[in-house]
């Protein structure tokens, strides 16, 4: 056994293993005697943003601690330095936003309120064209080309349960003539709705049970039946 161990150490002295780890390639023809050249990283080494400083023991994959030309610290792993795909703390990424990136509200729901509102009016094949468009209600310059305008205008929604209101339904969508408001405060003010005039206002029979404290069907019975309900009115 001792005999065995003594051949193998002659090989390494010869220099057999040496030729083995030098000649034997890699993909794309890189020798492991070259790789291992080239994973020698050294305090002071600039890859991209960010300047080594010391190596960072870790269980497994080597990693560094790193200085990003912003001042911040981040610690990166072998692997992503070499390969490119760390050059910053992240700070380049903000740098390098696309081009049609402006507010970051995509998702939110005073973006989607823009979209759909701009829809009603200017898309024929949208459910709600011919309620908007056709009747000829449009988006004011103002708002048609930018949400940052509408969104400047209008601010944010109270409430997940508030979308966009013309208060004079006969008028396009702009800042003096839209708010925030609730399905319940917008299913009182659409042009089928009829109402009636109490105490110097104009009321839905919705409103109106509701404020008098009285059934629906009582009191729209009621108003029917005395002409009091008007559907086409003037505030």
């Amino acid at each position: 056994m001792d005999e065995a161990w003594k051949d193998r150490a002659s090989y390494s002295k010869s220099g057999y293993l040496d030729r083995l780890l030098s000649t034997k390639p890699f993909k794309g023809g890189r020798t492991r005697r070259s790789l291992m050249k080239r994973l020698k990283i050294n305090p002071g080494d600039r890859h991209g943003k960010l300047t080594i400083i010391e190596e960072v023991f870790g269980k497994r994959q080597r990693r560094f601690k790193c200085r990003c030309d912003c001042g911040n610290e981040t610690i990166v792993r072998l692997g992503d330095l070499r390969s490119g795909n760390t050059k910053s703390c992240g700070c380049l990424k903000k740098e390098r936003k696309p081009k049609n990136y402006s507010h970051g509200m995509s998702l939110s729901k005073e973006y989607k309120c823009w979209q759909h509102m701009k829809a009603r009016c200017e898309n024929p094949s949208n459910d709600g064209f011919s309620y908007y468009g056709k009747r000829g209600i449009k988006v004011c310059d103002r708002w048609k080309d930018s949400f940052e305008n509408f969104y400047a205008d209008m601010g944010p929604a109270p409430s997940p349960k508030h979308t966009i209101e013309r208060i004079n339904n006969e008028k396009d969508y702009s800042p003096e003539n839209c708010k925030w408001a609730t399905w319940f405060e917008q299913a009182n003010n659409t042009r089928r709705n009829v109402k009636f005039f109490y105490n110097g206002k104009f009321l839905t029979p919705g409103q109106g049970a509701r404020l008098l404290g009285i059934e629906y069907n009582d009191l729209y019975g009621w108003l029917k039946k005395n002409n009091m309900l008007i559907r086409k009115y003037s505030l």
